[in-house]
């Protein structure tokens, strides 16, 4: 599909090998993104970065200190939704969560995707966030807040395979409070991804019932067999299945607010990555964080995983996004 032109300028300005990384040390410089104010013409959440609102939104160009060098992101809210485009390159669509059929019945298992996580804290209680970033939510690789503090942090998690054959992206919080961890926003029961991995044996749960035209790394729950015990004794290890591929997750879709981060993305022309992702700036949710005061910045930071997921991932300094006002009001 052809990108307007806002986004190939966007794509030509990428950061190569020799970009800045992030803030590190306290008190350093801390990036501001403005979320202009869109009026009546919110951006279609779509991934394709080509409507009208992007053209006049603010870009801001974000070192990262990883593989992935730099991230483009645009910010823009219509006073009720926020909505923020990010672009980054990537050479390869990476959606490597699968099982591998080794024959014998035996299986491997990689757990890899290109992955984007979004941290939002409150600007007025997160001192240690302005001085690390996302680096501060990775205490001892544990995911938890590893200090005293009230209330919460939003954390949004796309995948390019979890997530992205929904409209939505995880809706993760984390409540501040010493070692507090990471956890999920509230959910009905039968909402979120299935884990495809057995309780009886090391390999997946459930097996597609026919192969989908977009191949066996997507798999649905109104297209899986259980794994028995006695189908797996009997037909799995006949089926002549080595090298067979079968996802790590069921997909499903997120529901209660689990469910309010919508996402849609994009890998184009092969060689880089464009996504959106949109919440309600106040959800009136527990586990969420409110934003969008005028007078009050948020501070977030990002992360990118190239084709891993808890390693290797390029990650931001903290960010002031802030909030414009709607001029419409004051004409």
């Amino acid at each position: 599909m052809r990108i307007v032109l806002p986004i190939l300028a966007a794509l030509a300005a990428c950061g190569g090998a020799d970009a800045p990384g992030p803030p590190r040390k306290p008190g350093a410089a801390v990036l501001s993104l403005l979320a202009l104010h869109a009026g009546d013409n919110p951006p279609v959440v779509d991934g394709s970065g080509s409507d009208q609102a992007w053209a006049a939104a603010e870009e801001l160009a974000v070192p990262l200190d990883g593989k992935v060098k730099e991230v483009r992101l645009k910010a823009v809210h219509d006073g009720e939704t926020l909505t923020l485009l990010a672009i980054w390159d990537d050479p390869e669509r990476s959606m490597n969560r699968f099982w591998t059929d080794r024959g014998g019945l035996e299986w491997e298992v990689s757990s890899a995707e290109d992955m984007f996580a979004l941290g939002i804290a409150p600007g007025t209680q997160a001192r240690e966030f302005r001085e690390q970033g996302c680096a501060l939510f990775c205490h001892d690789g544990r995911h938890v807040w590893p200090s005293a503090g009230t209330g919460v942090v939003d954390w949004w998690r796309w995948g390019a395979q979890s997530t992205a054959m929904h409209p939505q992206a995880r809706d993760l919080f984390l409540r501040q409070g010493a070692e507090h961890r990471l956890r999920g926003d509230n959910q009905p029961g039968d909402s979120d991804n299935i884990p495809n991995r057995s309780d009886e044996y090391f390999g997946p749960a459930y097996y597609p019932f026919y192969v989908r035209a977009d191949g066996d790394r997507i798999l649905f729950e109104n297209n899986v067999r259980p794994v028995s015990k006695e189908w797996k004794r009997t037909k799995l290890s006949g089926l002549g299945n080595e090298g067979r591929l079968i996802p790590l997750d069921v997909l499903r879709g997120r529901s209660g607010s689990r469910g309010d981060v919508l996402a849609a993305s994009r890998h184009h022309e092969g060689r880089v990555w464009v996504l959106e992702l949109s919440r309600r700036l106040r959800t009136d949710e527990p586990d969420d964080l409110g934003v969008g005061d005028p007078l009050v910045p948020a501070l977030i930071a990002v992360a990118i995983c190239d084709d891993q997921e808890d390693k290797d991932h390029a990650r931001s300094g903290p960010l002031e996004l802030r909030f414009g006002r709607d001029t419409r009001k004051e004409e």
